[in-house]
């Protein structure tokens, strides 16, 4: 194996450089796509910082199975600048292996190789004793299982690593690996994307597996922050593999959601009060997404402003869901002839049977209804 022993490989995946961000608006989308960008650039930095000796990134590094000018020119530039870093692409659904794709066109530097067939094939680094084993994507989808065939033997002895994007278990979708042909294919470390999120380093005889993750956290179905996988492989006196996992942060932006039963609380000022502790309390600061959710029962006419921004509270973003129910003095309202009287006598029972999608629906009619017969923007309600 020459005189290096352990092993340090940095698990990436998941990047889609060049994602559009469509669901914000034009000048967040940009912030977002330049703030991918950052973050890919941070952790080939970090790479190089710890002396990584192989980057692997396992699917989906763009968005699309085409990227623009700017994206192959940034990739390049970032690959030359890590030379002693050697890096693996599996391509992913996102980017598969085509014709016309970028890594055809990019003219990617010496030190990147790029695995261009669904068949599972290898490249070995005999200075450093390792061999990685991967496949790509052709298309959108993969046929079948990756791992369902024989391993060749490698031409060197030593540490073995596999990767690609891939599912473990029957509802993995594309290209999905059962744990037993984990096991019979063997080796020390495979590197997986497929669409989840990072949950921990699983192991299935002398494989250590595990998702990359999303390298940049892109919804509040991602919490927390986006990131890669440290792992350091060395060889066991006598023969076998130690393999040890670690997860780093690399995204820029951090999604969180908390939830505050407010019942029994009076005020707007104590809610606010209740989420400005919480955001002090977490550690939550402007690379965090906040979305927080209110339940519970509160008087009728308690609303907490609509017009909050990440701006109030120091954060990125800040996204109120009121999901409350206003309770109701039933004898005030059947006293009341009014067309609130009937308003309310028409929904109010809606909003204490069904689902708690329809109760919701009906209480959120009535406050807009209420709100326009008072003369307030509903836009706000």
């Amino acid at each position: 194996m020459g005189e290096k022993t352990a092993i340090k490989v940095l698990h990436l995946g998941d990047v889609f450089l060049d994602c559009p961000f469509s669901a914000m608006k034009a000048e967040e989308s940009a912030v977002r796509r330049r703030e991918t960008r950052e973050t890919f650039a941070r952790a080939v930095k970090y790479a190089v910082d710890e002396e990584v000796d192989l980057v692997l990134l396992t699917g989906n590094l763009t968005d699309h199975h085409y990227a623009t000018f700017e994206t192959m020119e940034l990739l390049c530039r970032i690959f030359r600048a890590a030379p002693a870093c050697r890096f693996l692409i599996a391509p992913g659904p996102h980017d598969p292996m085509t014709e016309n794709c970028l890594y055809r066109l990019a003219g990617l530097p010496a030190n990147v190789t790029v695995f261009d067939s669904a068949r599972v094939s290898h490249v070995s680094f005999p200075n450093i004793g390792v061999n990685v084993f991967g496949w790509a994507f052709e298309g959108e989808a993969y046929p079948g299982s990756p791992l369902a065939i024989d391993r060749e033997e490698p031409e060197i002895p030593g540490i073995t690593l596999v990767m690609g994007y891939a599912g473990v278990g029957e509802t993995a979708g594309n290209a999905p690996l059962s744990l037993n042909e984990i096991g019979d294919f063997g080796g020390d470390y495979l590197a997986l994307s497929g669409g989840r999120l990072f949950d921990g380093f699983h192991r299935v005889g002398t494989v250590t597996y595990a998702y990359s993750g999303a390298l940049e956290h892109a919804s509040y179905e991602e919490p927390g922050f986006g990131g890669g996988n440290l792992v350091t492989l060395t060889p066991v006196a006598g023969g076998g593999v130690h393999v040890e996992g670690a997860r780093v942060n690399f995204g820029c932006r951090r999604y969180a959601m908390e939830e505050f039963d407010i019942t029994g609380i009076e005020s707007p000022n104590e809610v606010m009060n209740r989420i400005t502790s919480v955001i002090k309390e977490r550690g939550y600061g402007r690379e965090t997404a906040l979305r927080v959710l209110l339940t519970g029962r509160v008087p009728f006419g308690f609303a907490i402003p609509r017009t909050l921004t990440g701006e109030n509270f120091g954060l990125a973003t800040f996204e109120l869901d009121d999901r409350t129910l206003p309770s109701f003095d039933d004898s005030r309202v059947a006293r009341d002839m009014t067309v609130r009287g009937e308003l309310c006598r028409t929904l109010i029972p809606a909003m204490r049977v069904g689902t708690d999608e329809e109760q919701h629906a009906a209480a959120y009619a009535l406050k807009l209804g209420l709100g326009a017969l008072d003369g307030r923007d509903v836009t706000k309600l």
